[in-house]
Parts: C-alpha cells; structure tokens; sequence
C-alpha cells in the first residue's frame, strides 16, 4: 500500500493519457525521444552490462573502502544530499536563461510553468523509483534496508539535468555558455550518483539504471507538455487568504 502514495503523480498522469485515444499519438512521440535520448538508454545499457559482468559487488566494496573522491563514507552521504540540492537549484536556474517567445515575452509566468514541469518530472521520476523500490526489494550494500534498487538521489538528480538541458536549449545564451552549463549540471548528477556508491547506499547497477529512469522521466514529461504542439499557460492568484498558482497545457 506504500507503494500507491508515490506513484501517484505518476499514476494519475499515465492513465489520463492512456485513457484518451486523442491523446495517444502525443504520448507514443513523447515516450519514444525519451526513449531514444542517449542519457536515458546509455547508463541503463551501462548498469545492464554491470549486471552481466558481475562487477556491482566488487566496484561498490572498492568504493567504499577507498572511498577516492569524497574521502569518507559520511562525507559521500553528505555530499549526495548537497549536489543533489544543487540539481535542483540548477534547474529552476536554467528557466531564467529562456529565450523571448514570439511575440517578445519572457516574463516571469513562462519561466515559472517552465520551472514548474521541471519539478513535475522529477515527482514522474520519484513515484517511479519508490514504486521499483518496493517491487525489487534489493538490500543496500551496507544492509540498512531493503531499498537499494533504484537509487532515488540519482533519478531526481538526472530528471533536473534533463529538464535543465532543454531550456538552455531554448536559451539565448551563447553556445559555448549553454555547453558549459550543461555540462555543470550533468556533472552535479553523475556527482549525485557516485556519492551514494561511496557512501554505501548502492550499487552502481542502482545508480545507473536511476539515472537513465530519472532522464526518461524528465524528458518524457517536457516533451509531452512542451512540445512544440502543446499551448502551455500559467496564471497566479495572489489573494493573500487563497494564494493560488495554476499550471495549464493543452494537446
């Protein structure tokens, strides 16, 4: 029962577009660039391989134990929860790099419903990693329970690196600025990631296979209501006794 609180958002996404057959071609297209992006489908070939090869144990014992970047298990555990932090504050900064519409707007309503998919990802990516949590029941490394696959700190991490990517894509900055950019925010995920191995959370296995979840996620849910077809609206109530902010698209 656990289980349904986190996939919720997920849950009631997925069914509402399933559930209409108008909405099944918006969906196929967003699902297949989500699918076919290679931050998705490299580190989960990369975690399968992993698997195959029979490394998880050796690698995640050889990072603990040396512990090479962050210097302690603690240190890592620490670490983890700042860069992942930093994803996110990444992010919701991206939205202010946004280049003008066509009629010159790009004020401060565009940047916010963008802001706001980003983090409707991330959630389409947590319910999903929760939910897979439960169904696998691996134990972590260090045996503090039995929620190891797949790492949630990486697939959040990786659903705000895939959301930030595309609004500097649609960005007026400079292109090396936008390289750079998107380079520091794949390179606050990957940190994500390595510190829960060393940390002794997870295995590299639950890290990768995380991080190519969390990228589908992020790509899925901006492709599907970003996409060059979908009108999207935001609209503010700042009534100080019913402040209320609504995110609208349209298919």
């Amino acid at each position: 029962m656990r289980l349904i609180p986190r996939m919720l958002p997920a849950l009631l996404l997925l069914l509402y577009l399933l559930g209409s057959p108008a909405h099944a071609g918006k969906w196929k297209q967003a699902f297949t660039k989500a699918v076919k992006d290679p931050d998705t489908w490299v580190p989960t070939a990369a975690a399968a391989a992993v698997a195959i090869g029979g490394y998880d144990t050796e690698i995640s014992d050889w990072a603990v134990r040396r512990t090479p970047v962050f210097g302690s298990v603690e240190s890592a555990k620490n670490a983890s929860n700042r860069l992942r932090f930093a994803s996110d504050v990444g992010m919701a900064a991206t939205s202010f790099f946004l280049a003008h519409d066509a009629d010159g707007d790009d004020g401060f309503k565009r940047r916010a419903a963008y802001t706001g998919v980003g983090y409707l990802g991330a959630i389409v990516g947590s319910g999903s990693t929760g939910s897979l949590k439960g169904l696998t029941h691996r134990q972590r490394p260090d045996g503090s329970n039995h929620r190891s696959f797949p790492s949630g700190h990486t697939s959040r991490a990786f659903a705000y690196a895939a959301f930030g990517h595309r609004s500097l894509r649609e960005s007026d900055l400079p292109r090396p600025a936008r390289a750079s950019l998107r380079w520091g925010l794949t390179a606050l995920a990957t940190g994500t990631a390595w510190a829960r191995v060393e940390a002794g959370v997870h295995y590299p296995t639950d890290v990768l296979f995380g991080a190519g979840l969390g990228n589908f996620a992020g790509v899925f849910v901006s492709e599907l209501i970003l996409g060059s077809e979908t009108a999207l609206q935001v609209s503010f109530n700042l009534d100080p006794g019913r402040p209320q902010v609504m995110l609208a698209w349209s298919f």
